[in-house]
């Protein structure tokens, strides 16, 4: 629905809100014009509480004049000393309430003609509003007031009258106002609401609520002589009503280029009001004749709203869409989408059924509880048929999300979760609702030894979370196996189970090393367990379960504790401005042990003989729903690890502090299993990156093995490949680590300006007021506006000027090594660049490009050269490769109030 035009322009009646009685303040300055036909509106004026600037000027001594005629004095007086016959400038039937004015030259009375003239940055101020001008003018005879603008020593209008209504602001070339007839006039008056300006040549009040506006106009231009506006030649106003208008013209740089020749009108109520939304359209090859987006809009009220709309294809289907939102305060806000359709992809197809549905809820019950969920619902189908977005084309997974948490008091916490992940390609999905409670950290000896005992450190935490998991997955059975047909169908898993997680933490430190013990419990509460079986005629396993009421206990320990330094290095070269250089060296060692868990320590575990391979195989009672995997030997596991941190101290400028950078950040490490039958050592692991380098992002990792590798034979005496085996490298004389895995990751950026030490930030190119967003200079400098000319010799020119194109880069490289067994390589180098530059101060091309070197393809690159306008914009976005290969164009304004009035064309897999 169009904006309401005009609708707030209504505001400028308001100043007939003056007063019955004018109260003129101590600080004013006074001047008689007539000293014999003339009474003093003051019997004493002062200047002690004016500006110390304006004590000095020449007005601070006003120029006073008392009659002594005695009838005068005898009249009455009220407590401000304005004389209340009928002499006084204001009559009390005219005015009803109290008006403070200002003015920085002159105020001048006249009790004759009963007059009242401000002059000098005059202001009014009544109520909550406020008039400004440079010259405001009383007529209390007439009951009127006119404000005015005057001529500078350049020739320049100032002062223009400016009303102001809270936040509304209206300024015009001229103002006249009756107090009696309560009908006022401004001529060229000019309001700002939003992103929008809104004038005309006269606005006439004739009643409370009725305005006539003559040659009315509006635009989102920012300009003072705007590039384009919808004007009506005869417009009226109801408040809190309609706007009616005869005719309505679109003019472009005054030119009148579209007209609807009947008058027609618009709500004109405060808020959100509920309208037809206007679609729009294009044609295609596929879809035929396109609209989009075509409905209507309720606002149900002022904390709910929705919208429903449709896209139709006249030859493909239908989408019909609804939106709604809600909101109260702060304690409740949301909204949910909802969608169906039937679309084919061709005309000689028949209709597929596609819907959507979204939520998003935010609630806050109590200061210490609240809710939130974002959930996701779709068919297979609906992102293919109707999203337009690459990224949202390809989407195969989505996700639904909601939880009820509650603080308590005492820190400890509450939290009921539900969690929902589908694939929309083939159906299958996982549900996971979940409970948890947390008790925060419980330091129990912290009042019972001295605060520097390590006992005090002592940490008990404590935790419970009760969950069930289903999984519908998606299984395909042979049907035939000269055809290779297969059958699918889902099969359905579930579980559920209660886990508690005490632990008991402490870090006590011991000179220059710190010591951190560590114990972990896990028990675990099941509800059923299985019993595992060998089905004699085919091998194949059988499962036998048993459900319980009470829980079935199942739990898990380990231990550990781990001891790190540090360890620091310096010295003091000098040089190039490095007054230091320091290593930091981080060694750390830990162990952990893990008991051994099997048949022969707990009868947790069960077992059976595998017919097919001969082997005994233990499995957990609980398997089914997440109990502990048996361990057939305990488990002793050393890891140890080197950090280095070099470190520079860079002299700066006297009056600065040295600066401290991070050069470079190496780790190694690796591990030793204590238990292991073989391939005791862990694989060793480097990584670096480099901090101090801000404007290069470059890091890496690789890992190594010590071990040999040797060929696997099967049973029936084929080959598996290579194995590693309990061989040393070293020993085998094949040097010290085979590389196993390298990765390397590059990127920077740097533009025109030079290298940039942070992400550059976009340019902000919303619209603005080119005008400092001042609607009285805006007005002051449309009032004086006079055509440039155009320098067509050149006789104005500054001269040659150097060309300046800024531009941006940002440059990526990712390359990846990775051979696990010997002659099993994978490789991969991927290249990213981004380009922006501008040929203009109005033109801006911009390039997203992917390319992997490996496979020679280039992926999602795209595109885009836009052209400012100003108030309008030039938008193209071509998409040379891949699934949304095609091009984007839009011409259209760039007001968020008016960005439906716009061209589109548009060439992708879905519109053609």
């Amino acid at each position: 629905m169009p904006p309401p035009l005009f609708h707030r322009i209504i505001l400028l009646y308001l100043i007939i809100i003056v007063t019955s009685t004018v109260t003129i303040p101590s600080n004013a300055a006074v001047r008689t014009k007539n000293k014999k036909n003339t009474y003093s509106a003051l019997t004493k004026v002062t200047v002690d509480s004016l500006p110390q600037k304006q004590k000095n000027d020449s007005l601070s001594k006003p120029e006073i004049s008392i009659s002594k005629q005695p009838d005068s004095l005898n009249k009455p007086i009220d407590s401000l000393g304005i004389i209340t016959d009928s002499l006084s400038p204001v009559s009390k039937s005219d005015l009803d309430t109290v008006v403070t004015y200002y003015a920085k030259d002159s105020v001048t009375f006249s009790l004759s003609k009963k007059t009242m003239r401000l002059r000098g940055q005059s202001k009014a101020v009544f109520k909550e509003q406020k008039l400004e001008s440079e010259i405001l003018i009383f007529d209390f005879n007439a009951s009127t007031m006119t404000a005015l603008s005057a001529k500078d020593s350049n020739g320049k209008f100032v002062g223009f009258p400016k009303f102001t209504d809270k936040n509304d602001e209206f300024v015009g070339e001229q103002l006249l106002f009756n107090f009696q007839t309560k009908r006022g006039t401004i001529t060229l008056g000019e309001t700002k609401v939003q992103d929008g300006f809104y004038f005309g040549s006269k606005v006439k009040r004739v009643n409370d609520n009725t305005l006539f506006i003559e040659n009315g106009c509006y635009t989102t231009c920012s300009k003072p002589h705007p590039h384009y506006y919808f004007g009506s030649p005869k417009m009226k106003v109801i408040t809190q009503d309609k706007i009616f208008l005869d005719p309505l013209i679109l003019y472009v740089e005054d030119m009148p280029v579209f007209a609807l020749p009947f008058g027609l009108y618009f709500e004109n109520k405060s808020g959100r009001r509920s309208g037809i939304i206007i679609p729009t359209f294009f044609f295609s090859n596929t879809n035929g004749v396109t609209l989009q987006n075509m409905g209507y809009y309720f606002a149900l009220s002022d904390y709910y709203d929705t919208q429903l709309t449709a896209d139709i294809f006249t030859k493909t289907g239908f989408l019909i869409k609804n939106s709604s939102r809600y909101k109260y305060q702060n304690t409740l806000d949301g909204g949910f989408n909802l969608s169906f359709g039937r679309r084919r992809v061709n005309p000689d197809e028949p209709m597929d059924k596609s819907w959507s549905f979204d939520l998003n809820h935010r609630q806050k019950l109590t200061p210490q509880s609240s809710i939130t969920a974002s959930l996701t619902f779709s068919s297979q189908n609906f992102n293919r048929d109707y999203e337009t977005d690459i990224n949202k084309r390809i989407t195969q997974n989505i996700f639904s999300n909601a939880s009820l948490s509650q603080q308590f008091d005492n820190g400890s916490s509450l939290a009921l979760s539900f969690s929902r992940s589908q694939n929309i390609i083939t159906g299958e999905y996982q549900v996971r609702p979940n409970f948890s409670y947390q008790v925060p950290q419980i330091l129990p000896f912290k009042n019972l030894v001295k605060s520097d005992n390590w006992i005090s450190q002592v940490a008990l935490t404590y935790g419970v979370n009760a969950n069930y998991y289903l999984d519908k997955k998606q299984i395909a059975t042979l049907r035939d196996s000269a055809l290779k047909i297969y059958d699918t169908s889902f099969q359905r898993n579930e579980q559920y189970a209660i886990h508690h997680s005490p632990s008991l933490s402490i870090s006590p430190k011991l000179g220059y090393f710190s010591i951190t013990p560590q114990i972990s419990y896990r028990e675990n509460w099941f509800f059923r367990k299985v019993t595992k079986s060998v089905n004699q005629n085919d091998s194949s396993i059988e499962n036998h379960y048993e459900h319980s009421v009470l829980p079935y206990r199942d739990y898990s320990w380990s231990t550990g504790v781990m001891v790190s330094t540090r360890l620091y290095g310096v010295v003091e070269p000098n040089l190039l401005g490095i007054k230091a250089l320091r290593h930091v060296f981080v060694p750390s060692l830990s162990y952990s042990f893990t008991p051994e868990y099997s048949v022969r320590t707990t009868d947790k575990i069960g077992e059976y003989l595998d017919l097919r391979t001969g082997n005994k195989i233990q499995y957990s009672l609980f398997d089914t729903d997440g109990g502990e995997a048996p361990r057939d030997k305990r488990s002793q596991l050393l890891s140890f690890s080197f950090a280095n941190t070099i470190q520079a101290k860079i002299a700066q400028m006297d009056t600065m502090p040295d600066l401290n950078v991070d050069l470079v950040a190496f780790e190694a490490g690796s591990g030793y299993d204590f238990e292991a039958d073989s391939l005791k050592f862990k694989d060793i692991f480097l990584s670096f990156r480099t901090p101090a380098l801000k404007f290069i992002n470059f890091n890496g990792s690789s890992r190594f093995t010590l071990y040999d590798e040797g060929e696997h034979i099967n049973p029936n005496g084929s080959s598996a490949g290579n194995v590693r085996i309990n061989k040393y490298l070293i020993s085998e004389g094949k040097g010290l680590a085979r590389l196993t895995n390298f990765s390397v990751n590059l990127s920077t950026s740097f533009s025109s300006e030079g290298i940039q030490l942070t992400n550059p930030q976009p340019r902000d190119t919303t619209f603005s007021d080119s005008l400092n967003n001042t609607i009285g200079e805006r007005f002051m400098r449309r009032y004086n506006y006079s055509a440039i000319q155009d320098d067509i010799y050149g006789e104005n020119s500054p001269g040659f000027s150097p060309i300046g194109i800024p531009w941006s880069i940002q440059l990526g490289l990712t390359f990846s090594y990775n051979e696990p067994t010997k002659h099993i390589i994978s490789r991969s180098l991927n290249a990213q660049a981004g380009i922006q530059f501008s040929i203009t101060q109005t033109w801006k091309v911009s390039t997203n490009i992917y390319y992997d070197v490996v496979t020679n393809n280039f992926s999602a690159s795209s595109v885009n050269v836009s052209k400012d306008l100003d108030c309008w914009d030039l938008q193209f976005v071509w998409y040379p490769t891949g699934l949304s290969q095609g091009f984007y164009l839009r011409f259209g304004i760039k007001s968020p109030q008016l960005h439906d009035l716009k061209i589109e064309k548009r060439d992708d897999p879905a519109r053609r």
